[in-house]
């Protein structure tokens, strides 16, 4: 591997514009990064994946040949101004949230039953929380869910690594707004989701069968609502768990200026899929006629931005306004 200079988080900062949370892995004008490191390549094209700066700092990662081709090997942080923060060293990580971020030193290696070891590091790369769990998420409201080994129950740690609501969960994401979503297996082995708050009390039953994704690995709420699902239909729930706009839809996401993604028609069910958005009153104001959406960057996706959402009508990728006129993409 090649060495290359670690640089403090405070020198880093000090030399550049700090990056919004979700900005997209670009570089400050002027600025690039070192030979032979790249920002981190997104696996499968996982959208859910994109590259992106959180709490300042984006992934970055060295390369190996594997069958002649350059593949992503050690992962590391870089600031906005290709900095290297932490040089790569790590095996996998997760994006930085209230200055920690998990990595894990372990190959991911499906002989093994995927049991990597995981801990989380500050920004000077100090291990604050040892290697010692099997998965993670991230810190939010300061505390993270952990699984302590394959198949075992989540919990949620604190930052000083105290189990402060037991591991009782199936699944847990982290929290947003407030609130976290964790799921059961009910009496015929389906995971079925519900809310806690930070004191582990569960305030919106286990009734839900999936929770959407806010952005690139937040779930749950968002401006007050969450999308879920029952019954093979989605709607929105608010945070007393009402129902306020009707579970009718085949999927849909969070809002983003006042409306959101719905699709009507399950490809499952042999019907065709079409996506359209809906405002906060469950009105469909932009009618469900696109064969699918396109993400725009990784502040969030199938989301409007300054006004227009990318969409594919006719296998051409267009852009729309809300007015649900064709407009020009922005790039």
């Amino acid at each position: 591997m090649n060495k290359f200079l670690v640089l403090t988080a405070m020198l880093s900062f000090s030399l550049t514009a700090y990056a919004k949370d979700g900005e997209a892995c670009e570089l400050t004008k002027g600025h690039k990064l070192p030979k032979g490191i790249d920002f981190f390549e997104i696996p499968n094209d996982d959208a859910s994946l994109f590259c992106h700066f959180n709490d300042g700092l984006a992934p970055i990662n060295t390369f190996k040949k594997q069958d002649g081709y350059p593949m992503p090997d050690k992962y590391g942080f870089a600031d906005k101004n290709g900095n290297i923060v932490i040089k790569p060293q790590y095996e996998s990580f997760g994006y930085f949230h209230n200055g920690l971020a998990a990595v894990t030193k372990d190959k991911y290696d499906d002989n093994t039953n995927y049991q990597q070891k995981w801990g989380f590091i500050d920004k000077s790369n100090k291990l604050v929380i040892p290697y010692q769990y099997n998965n993670v998420g991230y810190f939010a409201e300061g505390l993270a869910p952990v699984q302590s080994q394959f198949e075992g129950k989540y919990g949620f740690i604190d930052l000083q690594n105290q189990m402060v609501i037991p591991q009782q969960y199936d699944n847990a994401y982290s929290f947003n707004e407030g609130l976290a979503a964790v799921a059961k297996k009910d009496a015929n082995d389906n995971l079925k989701w519900g809310f806690i708050n930070p004191q582990g009390k569960l305030v919106i039953p286990m009734q839900f069968d999936d929770v959407s994704y806010i952005t690139y690995d937040t779930y749950g709420f968002d401006q007050g609502l969450a999308a879920v699902s029952k019954n093979g239909k989605y709607g929105y729930i608010d945070k007393m768990g009402k129902t306020v706009i009707p579970f009718k839809y085949d999927s849909a996401w969070t809002f983003s200026e006042g409306l959101a993604p719905v699709m009507i028609g399950s490809s499952m069910n042999g019907q065709t899929e079409k996506w359209g958005f809906i405002d906060k009153t469950g009105k469909l104001v932009i009618p469900a006629i696109y064969q699918s959406l396109e993400g725009d960057g990784a502040d969030g996706y199938y989301e409007f931005i300054n006004g227009k959402a990318r969409v594919i009508k006719g296998d051409k990728e267009i852009c729309i306004n809300k007015q649900n006129k064709t407009v020009k993409c922005d790039n």
